[in-house]
């Protein structure tokens, strides 16, 4: 006998151009001889510009599409296609590639590193990306003029914010103009 999940409702707009589309995604984890679904059969098409807000009481699954959206976690079942690619067809590497080019998120935490600075936190996602010198420098100097923040680049997190928690999550989070941003 399976649990059932609890309902999720996933609100979009629509568009013309597919950038995500889900058919029938179901996430569940087995507890003992049974199956806790956490997501089951999800659809959704979402279209590149789109504003997608996901509702649900808490323990819906609103974290769990995310992280699959996110290309963190993976579906149990179901498909999930995008930019026309098939994710639940990847390998570990190919999400991590597509991840890294793609998707950004804006954590309710702030995730950043307590030892290094403003600008080495904006700086260390650009890195993994490969990003020319050049480039990440303009980037972040844009960045920290957008949030007012350039006196502070060198201040490590503690000292420096006693801004709200949203503009931390943003200049963070906002970074380097990804396909698809996931707000949690």
């Amino acid at each position: 006998m399976a649990h059932a999940a609890k309902r999720l409702i996933v609100y979009y707009l629509t568009s013309t151009k597919k950038m995500i589309e889900l058919k029938n995604i179901e996430r569940y984890y087995p507890t003992g001889s049974q199956k806790t679904y956490v997501l089951r059969y999800v659809n959704a098409h979402i279209a590149e510009g789109e504003f997608v807000s996901i509702m649900g009481p808490s323990g819906s699954g609103k974290s769990t599409l995310l992280h699959i959206l996110g290309m963190l976690d993976e579906p149990t079942d179901g498909e999930f296609w995008f930019l026309g690619e098939a994710v639940h067809k990847f390998n570990e590497r190919r999400r991590t590639e597509m991840y890294r080019e793609y998707i950004g998120f804006v954590f309710q935490a702030y995730h950043l590193i307590d030892d290094l600075t403003v600008y080495e936190n904006l700086e260390t996602p650009l890195l993994y990306k490969k990003v020319p010198s050049a480039e990440r420098k303009n980037r972040i100097a844009d960045l920290l003029d957008r949030f007012n923040m350039v006196a502070k680049k060198g201040l490590v997190p503690k000292s420096t914010f006693r801004r709200p928690a949203t503009t931390r999550r943003r200049s963070k989070g906002f970074n380097w103009s990804p396909e698809t941003d996931f707000g949690r």
